[in-house]
């Protein structure tokens, strides 16, 4: 099961990890809430009764909105291909396109080299919209699709079998990634108590009885696009100064948090960019210890 959007970042690989350990609550806060891989696990686990989702991105809290309202499902919605020069255009106040077209999901460079992107347009055009050029048939070695290859799924999927072989056709990412938007709609049927907001973390009013869950920038990582450079320490004495449940994912926790669950992932944060496993942690304050983990006598 993925969980949210594609998103730098996301938790979705250990999310049904950290719902083992994560306490039920009336009230769960997500203030870092990125991708919403945190929120929509917890929505799926039954892990609270009002779920709080905040991003400071107000074009990102947008999206994710318009996803669940079903705006990206295939039955209603044809993504036309966006082309380097429209990504750069557009990127910095279009969380869309600068999602689900950006490399590595970087959010800052485009998703196909130059060489690579008159291809992909090719491909994409056929999947989409069942328009074959020269370069889609002798690609596909195809000029319609096979009875009963109807939906964009199906010829996606096709598409990637007939090309298997070709060099940089093998995948069309930004349709692979936009089938997770459409997952988000199923969420119509709980239909839970769910409120979005975009603010700093600092200016979210918490509720009794509620539980706070913070995945903020990691310190000493690659920045996203657009963002301001993240106060880490700031943040921690913030985190230090709070009367609730707070649980919190990071690479380094201080000594007075206590680090209750470890788990290995492959990352592409580290400055130098290269892909390296690292131990990500999952810790929590004195308070949630105490309350939730604490042996009692």
């Amino acid at each position: 099961m993925s969980y949210g959007i594609i998103y730098m970042g996301s938790k979705s690989d250990i999310a049904k990890n950290i719902m083992r350990l994560l306490p039920k609550s009336t009230n769960l806060y997500d203030l870092f809430g990125g991708g919403f891989a945190f929120t929509h696990a917890a929505i799926l686990h039954n892990k609270s009764t009002n779920y709080f989702f905040n991003e400071i991105k107000p074009d990102v809290v947008a999206l994710i909105q318009d996803a669940i309202a079903g705006k990206y499902s295939y039955s209603n919605f044809l993504p036309s291909f966006i082309s380097r020069e429209e990504f750069f255009k557009t990127k910095d106040t279009n969380a869309y396109v600068r999602l689900l077209w950006s490399f590595g999901n970087n959010q800052k460079d485009y998703l196909f080299s130059k060489e690579l992107e008159p291809l992909k347009r090719s491909l994409h055009n056929a999947v989409v919209f069942d328009i074959f050029d020269e370069t889609a048939i002798r690609v596909l070695k195809i000029s319609k699709w096979p009875f009963g290859i109807t939906n964009i799924t199906q010829k996606r999927l096709c598409s990637r079998y007939l090309t298997g072989k070709h060099k940089g056709a093998e995948q069309l990412q930004q349709l692979q990634r936009l089938e997770r938007f459409e997952r988000l709609e199923q969420l119509q049927q709980l239909r839970p108590n769910l409120f979005f907001s975009s603010l700093d973390y600092r200016e979210v009013s918490i509720q009794n009885d509620s539980i706070v869950y913070c995945d903020p920038p990691y310190a000493n990582t690659v920045t996203y696009s657009n963002e301001i450079e993240f106060n880490s320490h700031d943040f921690w004495q913030w985190a230090r100064a709070q009367q609730f449940p707070l649980f919190i994912s990071e690479y380094t926790i201080p000594n007075d948090f206590v680090v209750i669950g470890k788990y290995n992932r492959k990352t592409k944060l580290s400055a130098i960019g290269r892909i390296k496993t690292k131990a990500e942690l999952f810790a929590c304050n004195k308070i949630a210890h105490n309350m939730f983990f604490k042996e009692k006598p």
